[in-house]
This record gives structure tokens, C-alpha cells and sequence, in this order.
């Protein structure tokens, strides 16, 4: 087999993973760190009143999913009330209904909702807004207010704000005094606003919700002017009369004009809001958000599957890491060990034990297996049964272990009933083989190089970091079989073995 072949493979598996890698961390927003966090603010509207004993039904304006937020989670407290959801003039809404009710009441709606990075619309600024309805009277006052507004900004922005400032202002333009009501609600002085603004060709609306900037108890709804240009959507604060930076998003919960809530059969509606901000590991709003939101990979990815079977494969795709650690050792530095993998299942086993209390228990369990091992030699047992017996003594050294540490406060010992006995058999059994064939030296030169490997891999295994991005990015496991298939066309000197060959180069020279 050509070496280009062996190249080419490598190169494609490593483009590959680095391809899917990077379209997981920078499109998708998979964290790549394990303590990464996202924020999320927990919204609540807690909705008491008296019903009168006959149907009642209560509306309440709830989120819909915004271009700069997305709705993680939410959930209703209904009772005995029937629920549903519907839209009504772009507006989502919740509706409970019950046929008779008495008595004072209490309802909850509750959402989790995270900042998400803006996504621009398309926008519609070109297309001119419908005209709006004026009487005749209030046409020509909006077009003379219109006029001298303009004369005063140079955009879009500087209009709108020119606009909204007349609302705050002590002394309000004449014409503005004329359409609109001192007294009027916040949201039908800013209706009128957006009329006048349609007469110049700018698309606005009227929006209402809460900024998701601070926490807080016993809210109110405030209402903004969203104004659509070139540029995007923008909203306007009319107490300011200033553009709202786009990094402060806004809750919407409604558009128009329209109340938060309405109530039929009931009386002494009171509708509190409650916002509060907290933060959840990134992973989490990204699995766990909306279903119609998230990606494919998303959907297939190792976090769909059940919790206990999430931690076998959060060991499981760290055996790879521990594999290339042994093939460096042996192909490359040059240490012997039992067998291909028994390191990597030894550093597995060292999970339930930790390194060095592993290790003690690992070193007393073959010594004393070897005793027990080379006495059996003497009874001329065949395989099978002598594997039998010394996995039956390994048990039993497993219970007096564990009852000594018990009985002596070692709190660690506790844990070594966990320790494979299969693993601990095989090696206590390949040693004595090794010894018998090939003397003590070799034994104990490959029980050590084993146990030296084996706490290398659990080390590396070990690393959070690394377990963190093999199990959310599984495709960077490409990348170590690339690697793994590179040392396997490796046939040059093993670092251990420069010294056998030292005396023969000194001698050359």
C-alpha cells in the first residue's frame, strides 16, 4: 500500500472532523468549554382575580418567539381551568376557560427565555405602509406637524425621534396638542405617532412588553414604537424619544393596541409580572430549547439519548484518547506491556478506585494472585478452571480489601468492589505466563511498563476538557484515528531502544 493512499485517508478523515467540528462550535453554538453558560430570564405572570360563580374566561398576551430572544421553556399553572394557545392579529395569547367558578382565583403563566444574536429580517422598508385613516381636519394637522419635522432631522432616526420628542417636551408642538390627548394612554398617543410617521413613507408599529434588562417584582408593560428601515427594526423608547440600542432586547408580548389581559365572568383582574435573570449551562438552551428550532445534528446528537446511557458514552468516547496514549507508548517510546489493550482496561478500572489507591490495589491484587497463581500451577489444572479459581480468589481478595479499609476509616477502599474482576484475572494470568516463559525480569518489566501506561491513559482520560469535547464534538475522534493510522506506518527506532543501540554507534564512531 502506497503511502499517498495512507495520506490522502488521513487528510480526508481530519477535514472532516475539523469541518463538522466547526460548523457544531461557530453556526451551531455548541459550547466548547464545560463551564460555558448562557444567560436566561425567567419570566412569570401571575394573574389573581374574583370569578362570579358563571363561565369565565380569561385572555392573557404571552411571548411569541422573537428575532432576539427564543422561548427555552414554559409552562402554565391552570387548575381546573381548560388552556389553549391561539393567535389573534399576530398576537399569541393564552386562554383559559372554565364553565363555572367562584371565589377568588390564581393563574400562572411561566417562560424561559434566552438572548439570542439578532437575526435580520427581511426587511420591507421599501414597500410604503398603508395610508393611514385621518379625518380631514387631522390630515392637514399631521401633514403641517409632518413638515416641520422634517425640516428638523436628516433620516429616518432623526425623524422618528424628532417625533417622540414632542411627547416628552414640556411644551408640545401646537399641532401635536391637537391630535393627541394629554390624558390619552401611552399606547394610543404612539398609535397616532405611527400614523403620522406612515405619512412620510415609515413603517412603524406599536409594540408593548417588558425590556430584558433588569429584574424585578410587580412589573408593568411599557410600551415602545418599533420602526422598521433599511437598516432593520428598531425601537424607540417615547419617554426618551431615542432609538433603544439593539443590544437591550425587548419582550413583546403584544402589538397594537390592546390590553394585557381581559377577563370575562370575574371582576379585580390584577395581572403582576415578574422577571429575573439567571443563567444555565449552554448546552442545556441549546438541546433543550424549541423543537422547531433546532438543528438536525442537534436531534441526533449522543444528548437524545437516555441519561444512563449518556454516562456509559461519556466513558466510552474517552477509549480512544486512552488507545492513542498506548500506541504512543509502545510504538514510539517503546515501553512493554500485557497484551494490546490491558492498559486501557486498567486505566478504565482505575475510574472507580482514582490513580494512586488503584494503583496500591492493583500492585497487592497481582502479587497476591501470583501467589495463589503459581500454587495452582502444582495442581496441573487445565485453562478454564484454573482461570475459575483465581477469579474466585480475586473476590475474595476484593472483600477482605474492602472490609480492611472499612474497619481502618479509608473511605477509598470502599470503592474497589468496583474494580473489574476480568481485567484483574486476565493480568494476574498473562504475568504468570510471561513469567514462566520468559522469566521474573520480563514479568515485572511488563506488570510495571502496563501500570505506567495505564496511569498515562487514565490521566489523559481523566481530563475534562478533553471527555467534555469528544462526547459534544464526537467527530474530533477522526482526528486521533488519523493520528492512530499515521503511527501505524511507523517503523523507525523506539525512543527505549536508542540506549540498546548507543555502545554499537559510539563503536562506529
Amino acid at each position: 500500500m502506497k503511502n499517498t493512499h495512507l495520506y490522502v485517508l488521513v487528510a480526508a478523515l481530519v477535514l472532516s472532523g475539523l469541518g463538522v467540528f466547526g460548523y457544531k462550535l461557530f453556526v451551531l453554538g455548541f459550547p466548547i468549554g464545560t463551564e460555558d453558560k448562557t444567560q436566561l430570564w425567567e419570566f412569570e405572570a401571575r394573574i389573581r382575580f374574583s370569578a362570579l360563580g358563571k363561565p369565565t374566561k380569561l385572555t392573557l398576551q404571552i411571548p411569541s418567539r422573537g428575532s432576539k430572544y427564543v422561548i427555552v421553556d414554559e409552562s402554565f399553572f391552570s387548575g381546573r381551568y381548560g388552556l389553549s394557545t391561539k393567535y389573534v392579529e399576530g398576537n399569541r395569547q393564552a386562554v383559559w376557560s372554565v364553565r363555572s367558578a367562584r371565589g377568588r382565583q390564581t393563574l400562572f403563566y411561566r417562560a424561559s427565555i434566552q438572548v439570542a444574536a439578532p437575526r435580520r429580517p427581511g426587511s420591507s422598508a421599501d414597500t410604503p405602509p398603508p395610508m393611514p385613516e385621518f379625518a380631514e381636519s387631522e390630515l392637514e394637522i399631521a401633514k403641517s406637524f409632518l413638515e416641520r419635522a422634517r425640516e428638523h432631522s436628516a433620516d429616518t432616526d432623526t425623524l422618528v425621534s424628532y417625533v417622540l420628542g414632542e411627547l416628552s417636551t414640556r411644551t408640545p408642538d401646537a399641532d401635536i396638542a391637537m391630535l393627541i390627548d394629554e390624558q390619552a394612554e401611552t399606547q394610543d398617543k404612539l398609535n397616532t405617532l405611527s400614523k403620522v410617521l406612515a405619512l412620510a413613507g415609515v413603517r412603524s408599529n406599536v409594540v408593548s412588553g417588558v425590556p430584558l434588562t433588569a429584574s424585578g417584582q410587580n412589573l408593568k408593560p411599557v410600551s415602545w414604537l418599533e420602526v422598521e428601515d433599511a437598516s432593520g427594526v428598531h425601537l424607540y423608547d417615547p419617554a426618551t424619544g431615542n432609538r433603544v440600542p439593539d443590544s437591550v432586547p425587548f419582550l413583546i408580548l403584544w402589538r397594537g393596541i390592546n390590553a394585557l389581559g381581559r377577563l370575562d365572568g370575574g371582576h379585580d383582574m390584577d395581572v403582576t409580572l415578574v422577571l429575573k435573570q439567571t443563567e444555565q449551562p449552554a448546552l442545556a438552551s441549546l438541546v433543550h430549547g424549541p423543537e422547531s428550532q433546532r438543528h438536525w445534528i442537534v436531534d441526533y446528537s449522543l444528548f437524545n439519548l437516555p441519561v444512563t446511557t449518556q454516562a456509559v458514552f461519556r466513558i466510552l468516547m474517552t477509549i480512544p484518547l486512552g488507545v492513542l496514549v498506548l500506541v504512543l507508548m509502545r510504538n514510539v517510546v517503546g515501553f512493554k506491556t500485557f497484551g494490546t489493550f490491558m492498559p486501557v482496561l486498567i486505566a478504565l478500572a482505575f475510574r472507580g478506585t482514582e490513580l494512586v489507591a488503584g494503583i496500591l490495589f492493583f500492585s497487592l491484587s497481582v502479587s497476591l494472585g501470583l501467589l495463589v497463581r503459581f500454587y495452582l500451577e502444582h495442581l496441573k489444572l487445565i485453562l478454564v478452571p484454573r482461570l475459575a479459581s483465581v477469579l474466585i480468589v480475586v473476590v475474595l481478595l476484593m472483600a477482605a480489601v474492602t472490609m480492611l479499609c472499612y474497619k481502618l476509616g479509608i473511605a477509598v477502599g470502599l470503592s474497589v468492589s468496583l474494580f473489574p474482576m476480568v481485567v484483574m484475572t486476565m493480568a494476574i494470568e498473562r504475568m504468570a505466563i510471561v513469567w514462566d516463559e520468559r522469566g521474573a525480569a520480563e514479568a515485572l518489566q511488563q506488570g510495571l511498563g502496563s501500570l505506567l501506561v495505564a496511569a498515562l491513559a487514565y490521566t489523559v482520560m481523566s481530563i475534562r476538557p478533553l471527555s467534555h469535547l469528544v462526547f459534544v464534538f464526537p467527530e474530533l475522534l477522526l482526528l486521533v484515528l488519523g493520528a492512530t493510522l499515521l503511527l501505524g506506518r511507523y517503523s523507525g527506532y523506539r525512543l527505549l531502544e536508542l540506549r540498546r543501540f548507543k555502545a554499537l554507534a559510539d563503536r562506529l564512531d
